[in-house]
């Protein structure tokens, strides 16, 4: 029998890229050699790769791994429990939510029951109370299992997942004026927050979970090691944001000093009581902010789309908008894709003033007399 691998497990192995997969040469109950191979999704914890590495190893000896693997699911709860295992989402918490309710919805049924029909089912009631941005969150999620359920032999064929058609996107940015009520009703260590966000156009988990360790003054930009899209960002820290930043690093060994925070100091941002801030907690403050300034309609995300509407008035380009971000594709930059168009006017009339303009030439006279007919 082949010697284990570096992974210390047959069959079991790491690629360059950091993505685990499974190559084993086995023999079944009736002695015939078999080849089992199957590939993890990019990010899956080594944990629960080894765990099932070692689970399709132990199949293989026992004689009863198929091609659909070791201990195969074959209901919904099971098969949303090992996918929630193996995966890595940048949102856990979001996934976790998403499936719960696909399994409310769908039941614990068997995965071939987990059709065309009962997903346009899902999609017809879930719409009833709900955006059609919110149920294609969970109709991607679905998706998105599915895909793997065949990829991992759970499923022959995975059914079509259409999503809904979605608005055009909301783009909210302040006014001056709105700026200046909103941070007049902020509490001192809470505008902090509240200014990194609008000086770096990152996510609230984001700007939240950023650690001390991420942060790099040296070479002027912090990273968030996995945004939505699943990969690292590197965002620039401008004058303004790294005096935030200090300034906030600086109240922290504060806290600690005088023991009023949580050791380890490990994240920038400390709340009140001495420990991170949490999602909820800074979305319920900002909004009780928002409606003492009497700005309305806005949330803590749309933040966001303030500072991109600033870098477009600015008078640069959506790819520029997209790096900042840390936008996937240039699909979700689009949304500022109309603001900025004094500027396309401004630049357009200047390539026009490098060129003389051509007077009009009037067309000849006919000779023929208007009240005589072409025989």
């Amino acid at each position: 029998m082949p010697k284990p691998n570096a992974t210390g497990i047959k069959g079991f192995f790491k690629d360059p890229d950091g993505r685990y997969r499974i190559d084993l040469q086995y023999r079944d109950a009736k002695g015939a050699a078999q080849r089992y191979k199957e590939k993890f999704p990019l990010g899956t914890p080594a944990t629960a790769a080894r765990a099932h590495a070692q689970a399709v190893l132990a199949a293989s000896v026992a004689g009863t791994l198929t091609k659909r693997g070791a201990e195969a699911p074959t209901k919904l709860k099971g098969a949303f429990e090992q996918y929630r295992a193996l995966t890595a989402p940048a949102n856990p918490k979001q996934k976790e939510r998403h499936c719960k309710e696909l399994l409310e919805a769908f039941g614990d049924v068997a995965l071939s029951d987990v059709t065309e029909l009962s997903i346009e089912r899902f999609k017809r009631e879930r719409s009833k109370g709900k955006a059609p941005s919110t149920v294609n969150r969970e109709l991607q999620t679905l998706r998105h299992f599915l895909n793997l359920a065949v990829e991992w032999g759970w499923l022959e064929a995975r059914p079509k997942v259409r999503l809904l058609k979605e608005p055009p996107g909301r783009v909210r940015w302040l006014t001056d004026k709105e700026r200046d009520k909103l941070e007049a009703e902020l509490p001192v260590r809470f505008k902090r927050v509240v200014m990194a966000a609008t000086l770096c156009g990152q996510r609230l988990s984001d700007v939240i979970g950023l650690t001390r360790d991420r942060v790099d003054f040296e070479h002027g930009q912090f990273w968030i090691p996995k945004t939505k899209s699943g990969k690292r960002h590197d965002v620039p820290i401008s004058g303004p944001l790294g005096a935030v930043l200090k300034d906030a690093i600086a109240d922290g060994d504060a806290m600690l000093e005088a023991g009023k925070a949580i050791e380890p100091v490990s994240h920038v941002f400390l709340s009140r009581l001495g420990g991170p801030y949490t999602s909820s907690g800074v979305s319920g403050l900002f909004r009780k902010c928002v409606e003492r300034a009497g700005v309305k309609d806005f949330h803590f995300h749309d933040l966001r789309h303030d500072y991109a509407t600033r870098i477009r008035r600015a008078g640069h380009g959506l790819d520029v908008v997209q790096r900042l971000l840390g936008h996937a594709s240039p699909v979700m930059s689009q949304r500022y894709a109309h603001i900025g168009q004094d500027e396309l006017h401004a630049a357009v009339e200047a390539v026009g003033k490098e060129w003389r303009v051509t007077p009009r030439i009037p067309p000849a006279k006919s000779k023929r007399p208007k009240n005589q007919r072409k025989k």
